[in-house]
């Protein structure tokens, strides 16, 4: 007998609808829903290009600023002779860059701002507000390429007020920093600083992590010879 072949779907399989239709059926319930999250992704993201344009000029607007009372700077240092006119004119200078610091706390305008005012405060052996200003910069992104630099300069501060525990936090935060070019000199100074308050142990400690890891360095021959001097003591 021959068999006749099926010209049909069984009844109990349901038709299969094409996946285009089921994304057109779909897309066509939830376009204005689609439409309304489109409309404010879009909307973010205009604002966020705005807001970083924004901050970028705000950012540059007070970096020209900044390097322009460095000029000023320079230039009444050049002329004035009356230390005491001196002193008023730069702080002036001092009161503004205050305010740009305040404004300007999320770029870098406002961080070459606190380290210019540490330099003034610095030239003035005023070794508080200095150390103030140079932490101020140094609180700034982790990757800027001052903060090690200005961990460093609030260390000699410290150093200069008698804190010798604080000279030493900042030293350590100085050398943590990958872009920090002066390495070798601060963990010098960590072993100087140690030495001098006769934690010897500490000192050489610190004087060989500077000759292991800068054995060409000037300063590792130095920390060399205070290495022998302690251990002979």
């Amino acid at each position: 007998m021959a068999l006749k072949l099926a010209t049909s779907a069984p009844k109990n399989v349901k038709d299969k609808k094409p996946v285009d239709q089921a994304v057109n059926n779909f897309l066509t319930k939830y376009r204005n829903i689609i439409l309304i999250v489109f409309a404010v992704l879009v909307c973010f993201l205009i604002v966020f290009a705005v807001s970083v344009i924004v901050r970028e000029n705000k950012s540059n607007t007070a970096f020209d600023r900044v390097e322009q009372l460095v000029s000023d700077l320079n230039s009444i240092r050049s002329s004035s002779s009356d230390q005491t006119d001196l002193l008023l004119k730069e702080d002036a200078i001092l009161e503004e860059l205050a305010g740009i610091a305040a404004k300007n706390k999320g770029n870098f305008g406002g961080v070459r701002a606190n380290m210019v005012a540490a330099d003034v405060y610095f030239s003035r052996n005023d070794w508080k507000n200095a150390r103030e200003k140079y932490l101020a910069a140094g609180s700034y992104r982790r990757k800027a390429y001052t903060n090690g630099l200005n961990y460093f300069n609030a260390a000699v501060c410290a150093d200069e007020l008698g804190n010798a525990d604080e000279a030493v936090d900042f030293l350590n935060k100085a050398v943590s920093f990958d872009n920090f070019p002066i390495k070798s000199r601060a963990l010098f100074n960590i072993g100087r600083i140690e030495e001098q308050r006769m934690r010897y142990d500490d000192a050489i400690t610190a004087y060989e992590k500077l000759t292991s890891q800068y054995p060409d360095d000037n300063w590792a021959l130095l920390a060399e010879s205070r290495i022998i001097a302690l251990e002979i003591r």
